[in-house]
């Protein structure tokens, strides 16, 4: 596994997206894009050709982000094994994915049956090691950053012992470090207690976009 950084797309409508993509690519060189798909789910056709004509038209490394997506008829709808088969085959240029799948077991049959993962990367839900670990056997390669978002050294140090083999190494940075880290910043909100996190350490900037907000102020002394 290989440390990249991935640029996520806004959901934007096809047009907006590729003037989106028109001047963003000036800036992020080879940097692979992470697509999402905008629009309800009406038909699986609409869908592979939509990722179909947005990365044969750049012709550069993109990923598709597996969220789920409203369904016309009201409800949700999924992305199934079958239907990301269908999707990289459709383009050369799509090369992986993130899954977000609700449960391990889940995650786990999704990757099992998507072919080709040699040629094809999915990065597990969550940032979280413990994802990957119960998700690799199924065939995931990597996950989002979690916790390496402000301390890479954590992922890396796990990332060696998991493909050395020393499995309780990475197991302790897991319950040790990782859980707790999470039991934090989820109850803030994941988003929320990252940025504010990241504003504190002058990494980014304190203002943000509307109508996102950093956690209130009692919040930020309770929970940090």
């Amino acid at each position: 596994m290989e440390e990249k950084s991935i640029l996520a797309t806004p959901k934007l409508s096809e047009y907006h997206l590729s003037r989106f993509l028109d001047e963003m690519l000036k800036f992020c060189e080879d940097s692979p894009i992470m697509l999402i798909y905008p629009e309800r789910y009406y038909d699986e056709e609409s869908l592979i050709s939509f990722y179909s004509r947005v990365t044969n038209r750049f012709q550069r490394r993109f990923y598709f982000h597996g969220l789920k997506m409203i369904s016309y008829r009201g409800g949700i709808m999924t992305y199934s094994a079958k239907m990301i088969n269908k999707i990289k085959e459709a383009s050369p240029f799509i090369v992986g994915m993130k899954e977000e799948t609700p449960s391990y077991e889940e995650g786990f049959n999704l990757c099992s049956n998507i072919r080709d993962k040699e040629s094809f990367e999915i990065i597990v839900a969550g940032g979280s090691m413990r994802r990957f670990a119960l998700l690799e056997l199924s065939g995931a390669q990597s996950f989002l950053s979690g916790i390496g978002s402000i301390y890479p050294q954590i992922e890396l140090d796990f990332m060696k012992f998991f493909s050395n083999g020393e499995k309780e190494k990475a197991e302790n940075i897991i319950r040790y470090l990782e859980t707790p880290f999470f039991n934090v910043f989820f109850e803030v909100g994941w988003h929320q207690a990252l940025r504010y996190a990241l504003a504190e350490l002058k990494l980014i900037s304190k203002y943000q976009r509307r109508p996102f907000n950093l956690p209130k102020l009692k919040e930020k002394k309770e929970k940090y």
